[in-house]
């Protein structure tokens, strides 16, 4: 059983989830209770975006070995991904009264709480980390998020240097600079900084969002086109990606490739208020 039990996750690591899922059933027939089986296989379900099947899987694991290490944690990472904030949130204190110093945990349930708005308890788990680690570059990154948030910017400006100092790859430091830059009116701190995270190439589409937005702002049309096009290339129905982009055309004088990317954007939802306030612009 236990060779069938550890291919699971080999297979899972591989991409061959449908060869982890004959493991499962294999060990299963071997050992129906075991819990490494079940957790292992929520991996596979989790990876797949099967969210509910991942959290029945790890409440096994949970039923039959309760000291299981951080089971609390996948359980509410399954929750997060299915953008259950409350559950996820119930999930990720319960791991934390069982490990309050697994700064792994502190961290994911420190930018939950942000993402809820709770900035406080956000503050709280960040400043923890910095107690346990204080070089750790992702919590002086989002203390500064939340300096930013308040309008507190000379602190917010220190936080963010502060991680790309101990992280110069950390992404989204350089874009926050530029946000705060900006909002200070310091134009030639902000360009640059925008530039800069522009440079490193980021991935994430909610970054590049927000950066093509700000990128715009400060003219720099054409960087912020390459933004949005960026996100279609990695989520090609992303609306919001669709209606910037249309709206940097009609701004720009294209007014015919404008009007395509707003038709597109009709196609995937015809009521979008803002692809029709883009067409009539």
């Amino acid at each position: 059983e236990p060779g069938y039990c550890n291919r699971i996750i080999t297979y899972s690591e591989m991409g061959e989830h449908e060869k982890a899922e004959e493991m499962f059933y294999l060990a299963q027939q071997l050992k129906s209770k075991c819990p490494l089986c079940y957790y292992n296989i929520g991996n596979s379900l989790f990876a797949r975006k099967l969210y509910d099947r991942a959290i029945w899987c790890w409440q096994q694991t949970r039923e039959l070995d309760a000291e299981h290490p951080q089971i609390e944690y996948r359980i509410a990472q399954a929750y997060w991904a299915k953008n259950d904030t409350v559950r996820a949130r119930e999930y990720f204190l319960q791991e934390l009264r069982r490990n309050p110093g697994d700064v792994e945990v502190l961290l994911d349930t420190g930018i939950l709480l942000l993402e809820r708005n709770e900035l406080d308890s956000a503050l709280e788990k960040f400043h923890r980390i910095l107690e346990l680690e204080p070089e750790h570059a992702p919590a002086h990154h989002y203390l500064g998020e939340i300096h930013l948030y308040r309008g507190k910017f000379s602190q917010a400006l220190e936080s963010f240097h502060q991680a790309l100092k101990l992280n110069p790859n950390i992404q989204g430091s350089h874009y926050r600079l530029g946000e705060c830059y900006w909002k200070l009116g310091q134009m030639a701190n902000a360009r640059e900084h925008l530039l800069e995270e522009w440079n490193r190439s980021p991935n994430q589409p909610d970054i590049l969002l927000d950066l093509g937005c700000l990128l715009d702002r400060i003219g720099q049309r054409q960087e912020a086109m390459k933004c949005f096009e960026r996100v279609l290339d990695l989520e090609p129905d992303d609306e919001r990606a669709y209606q910037n982009l249309s709206l940097c055309y009609y701004q720009s004088g294209l007014l015919e490739q404008g009007i395509d990317l707003s038709l597109s954007v009709l196609d995937f939802n015809e009521d979008n208020v803002a692809a029709l306030q883009n067409l009539a612009f």
